[in-house]
């Protein structure tokens, strides 16, 4: 795998990237990589904190649940309220005037004021008496969207959320995306991003390990938990199958994560202050995670 022989062969040095738009241009060298989990891995390896190995993971989240092109940053905005099941998607796309009009509110959208483009999850109607749901991608500028951004949070807080109003949007039937709101883009999301932020953020942690002259021990396990992320997102991401692989290997990691605690006293101090901020990373949304692994399991019948 040319991915997995980069992480192990390339120079472990990152590249210093103070801002968002430097994330960027740097994530941008890794589009010889087909595969947006591979694009995640190199993205996070090149970086020298871990908000932006989180920023490469989510990005080819969007990017293998979409399908968009992968040189066009977006944000993907769903959370309301409510939350960001279907009944809580309170924001319409209604005919009006011959068109489309999209209006609502989302309160938490990830890169909300750095993204070029975003992709709205909207209630078209409701289909047998559930939610129907459709996500439209549409220009951050268009006359309409409004965006205000939120304070910083306590982990990663280089990574810029927004709070984001749509009134009356004009939205052009060619840019609803085909399929289920839900079932195609909004259900998925979640165990794609957890595979591809991961594998981000693991590939981050081999190379501070490698130019830290960690256990060699501990390396080769890093890389074997990337290779088995790396399959994991070629399955179904709804498939119950799925969630019970990906709940081993995020315990394998959280594992690793705690044999490496004495090997952080010979990084460098600015590295190992990033990481002690930032290292709850791996458990954001545990609790639905383990939720959704025991709802595989009874599904599986076991």
């Amino acid at each position: 795998m040319k991915i997995i022989d980069h992480i192990l062969s390339s120079r472990p040095e990152p590249t210093a990237t103070e801002s968002l738009e430097a994330w960027w241009r740097l994530h941008q060298q890794w589009a010889h990589f087909a595969l947006p989990i591979d694009r995640a891995m190199a993205g996070g390896f090149a970086a020298d904190r871990p908000a932006h190995a989180f920023a490469s993971g989510f990005h080819e989240t969007l990017v293998q649940v979409v399908g968009l092109p992968s040189r066009v940053a977006t944000a993907f905005c769903a959370t309301e309220g409510g939350g960001a099941h279907p009944r809580a998607i309170q924001t319409t796309l209604s005919p009006a005037g011959g068109g489309l009009r999209l209006q609502g509110h989302k309160t938490f959208t990830t890169l909300g004021t750095f993204a070029r483009d975003l992709l709205v999850v909207a209630k078209r109607g409701v289909r047998d008496g559930r939610p129907d749901l459709v996500v439209a991608r549409i220009n951050a500028d268009r006359a309409g969207v409004s965006r205000e951004a939120l304070p910083p949070l306590p982990i990663i807080p280089e990574i810029p959320h927004a709070e984001l109003r749509f009134d009356a949007v004009v939205v052009g039937p060619e840019e609803v995306l085909e399929g289920d709101g839900y079932l195609r883009y909004l259900k998925p999301m979640r165990t794609v991003e957890d595979c591809h932020v991961l594998a981000a953020v693991v590939s981050w942690l081999v190379q501070v390990a490698r130019r830290s002259r960690w256990p060699t021990s501990l390396v080769e396990d890093l890389v074997v938990t990337l290779t088995a992320l790396r399959t994991i997102a070629s399955l179904d991401p709804l498939a119950p199958s799925t969630h019970a692989v990906l709940e081993g290997v995020l315990r394998q990691v959280k594992a690793l994560v705690g044999a490496a605690e004495p090997q952080w006293a010979q990084v460098d101090p600015p590295t190992a202050d990033r990481w002690l901020r930032d290292r709850a990373l791996v458990d954001v949304a545990a609790t639905a995670r383990a939720r959704r692994a025991e709802a595989a399991w009874q599904r599986l019948g076991a």
